[in-house]
């Protein structure tokens, strides 16, 4: 089958950057409230709100585009009603940010890349200023995934699941040595990409049938030589599935 870039998992241990990695809270030093998307607008929220997780992306010369995980838009910086720019987020991945290091060990400040002003939040409102203040401090958090499923001693092994700190599905299938080894794989939107095998590398290729090709089948699913009980308006109760024969369904129902 080809190979699919756009879903890259690693393996448990090994020298990983959370940048990129995982999605991350941006936590302002001073407020302890996590920067947070309302689908446009930006503030922070001191409480667990959806729109808080951020992926980091890197763009080239040390420079970095930051796309909410939730709303699934970029980070970027305008000319508001006050001398400080205004944060909004648009469609996208957004535009370019630098991450450098600041006085507090811990902490990075964001500078908007196009100004060169940096992002704060004052307890009250996000934007960016090109004065230095303690409030432009921030706090990167990963967010890792949780896992649900086997394990062997303490090595994630068999079957399980993936899912996002969102709660969104990011992997359901087999998993071998603590990565996936073979499943289907979503994205932070709970879109099914397919189902996939991982290399050794954790390079995933399509295998076996996918998604729509069970959707457009008129044969059954499991013996592949009956026609399916949904097409003749038949499913199973209660999950509603009609994708086997009526003998294969006997057969499970047995099973």
């Amino acid at each position: 089958g080809a190979t699919y870039r756009d879903v890259v998992f690693h393996p448990e241990g090994g020298d990983v950057s959370p940048l990129g990695a995982f999605p991350v809270l941006l936590r302002s030093r001073t407020s302890g409230a996590d920067l947070c998307d309302y689908g446009g607008s930006v503030s922070c929220e001191a409480s667990v709100a959806s729109g808080q997780l951020w992926w980091v992306l890197p763009a080239g010369d040390g420079r970095v585009r930051l796309r909410n995980a939730t709303t699934r838009r970029g980070l970027g910086a305008e000319a508001g009603r006050f001398p400080r720019l205004a944060v909004r987020t648009a469609e996208g991945d957004g535009e370019e940010w630098v991450l450098s290091p600041c006085a507090t060990r811990g902490a990075v400040r964001l500078q908007h890349a196009p100004t060169s002003q940096y992002l704060f939040f004052d307890g009250l409102f996000a934007g960016c200023s090109g004065v230095e203040r303690p409030n432009q401090e921030w706090v990167v958090v990963p967010r890792v995934p949780l896992y649900i499923g086997d394990f062997v001693k303490e090595a994630m092994q068999g079957d399980g699941q993936l899912f996002s700190p969102s709660g969104a599905p990011l992997f359901k299938g087999r998993v071998a040595g603590g990565r996936p080894a073979e499943g289907f794989v979503f994205d932070e939107g709970s879109v099914c990409h397919g189902y996939f095998g991982f290399s050794p590398e954790g390079v995933p290729t399509y295998i076996g049938e996918q998604p729509e090709d069970v959707a457009s089948a008129r044969l059954c699913a499991r013996c592949g030589e009956q026609e399916r009980l949904e097409e003749s308006g038949r499913r199973l109760r209660p999950c509603g599935h009609g994708v086997v024969c009526e003998a294969c369904a006997v057969s499970l129902l047995e099973h």
